[in-house]
């Protein structure tokens, strides 16, 4: 980056009072322009001589540049009685939208109509998020907390790695991780399913990529390769399915084209996964394992066989109340354990389950003391 001009002579004592006064207000005029120029070019350009991050924006880009992108078409400042087609983009106040239903516009702007793209204001850039293009959660197959084997049959919940389900309990696929990646092969005969939040979907068209042999569809769309298009209605929950093959790095973003698989920080995605399924059990730890580890423990309040409480606050939001908790013995069982008589306690049940935890109930054993260390694991899931 350029440097701002610093001035090293004083010039005041020479060539006369007047004169000398008269170069320090010329250099000092200069070094203020320079240090203008220097200081709005760090504006939009690094150290490293690439622009500034998130220094562009949609209404400053030209009509051949949204027509590339897409066949966005600006028309400048929303306005009232107008024709809008899909995919034209206006600013209204500080915001860049892009018309997502044709309408012509009435007396207000209204944002059913409109996807909004970011700031119209410069200055206002400094507070967008970067975007998460992948509507796709675990398409790297990077999570499963059910610790899925490879090969095994499938629950009565369906589900092996996280977000991802057969279509019938018993059913069976494999899987291998080479290098970060994980691939899936679905046998003949099968397929392997997600179900997209429709919370996670607004309505347009939606490019669906992945990489490998099998072919996939988008809703009750056809099969087909990797690039398939689709419509999404925003707020409709939309199933992404792929027939016997291999599969890998899966992507469903919004438009027509589909670009590079977006890696997302392990912990991150593991979290985006926790809104459908948690446990108590350690990552790699599957659910029935005997094992204290992670295990929810709470304090005994009665002696002997009498009603004990403990609840469970969950690390992520569920998307609803769990429809299923099952609750496991860290030693051996599907009952709360009381770790210091070293016996099982009975009538687990659970109460006031909601989206953010539930409450545990047990009766105690007959060893049961005041002060016992009581424990047991848990799952959770509201998987859709």
């Amino acid at each position: 980056m350029p440097t701002n001009y610093e001035q090293i002579n004083d010039y005041s004592d020479e060539l006369g009072t007047t004169h000398g006064l008269h170069l320090d207000e010329d250099f000092t005029a200069v070094a203020s322009s320079i240090t203008s120029v220097t200081e709005s070019l760090a504006l939009v350009q690094r150290g490293d001589g690439r622009l500034q991050d998130v220094s562009v924006e949609i209404h400053t880009l030209s009509q051949d540049v949204l027509n590339l992108l897409g066949g966005f078409n600006r028309r400048g400042l929303w306005a009232t009685a107008t024709a809008y087609a899909v995919n034209d983009i206006v600013s209204e106040g500080k915001y860049t939208y892009a018309c997502k239903t044709a309408h012509t516009s009435g007396g207000a702007f209204d944002d059913t109509y409109w996807n909004q793209f970011g700031f119209t204001d410069g200055a206002a850039s400094a507070y967008l998020r970067p975007v998460l293009k992948n509507c796709i959660i675990n398409g790297n197959f990077q999570v499963n907390q059910r610790a899925y084997v490879s090969g095994a049959a499938v629950g009565t919940g369906l589900y092996g790695h996280d977000r991802w389900k057969m279509a019938a309990s018993g059913d069976t696929y494999t899987y291998a991780t080479a290098l970060n990646v994980t691939t899936v092969t679905i046998p003949a005969g099968k397929v392997l399913q997600q179900v997209i939040e429709g919370n996670n979907l607004q309505s347009g068209m939606y490019t669906l990529s992945w990489t490998g042999t099998a072919q996939g569809k988008i809703g009750a769309g056809s099969y087909g390769d990797s690039g398939i298009t689709g419509l999404a209605v925003g707020g409709t929950d939309l199933t992404i399915e792929f027939g016997p093959g291999t599969v890998s790095l899966v992507q469903f973003e919004a438009g027509a084209t589909k670009t590079a698989f977006e890696f997302r920080p392990h912990g991150f995605e593991e979290l985006l996964c926790k809104r459908y399924y948690e446990k108590s059990y350690n990552a790699a730890t599957a659910p029935g394992t005997a094992t204290t580890d992670g295990s929810l423990a709470f304090i005994a309040g009665k002696a002997g066989a009498l009603s004990q409480y403990g609840s469970v606050k969950f690390s992520v939001e569920k998307r609803a109340t769990p429809t299923t908790i099952t609750y496991y013995s860290p030693g051996s069982g599907s009952q709360v354990r009381d770790y210091t008589a070293g016996g099982l306690c009975t009538s687990t049940t659970t109460s006031s389950a909601g989206a953010s935890g539930f409450d545990l109930t047990c009766t105690g054993n007959v060893a049961t003391a005041v002060g016992n260390l009581l424990r047991v694991h848990w799952t959770a899931e509201a998987e859709l």
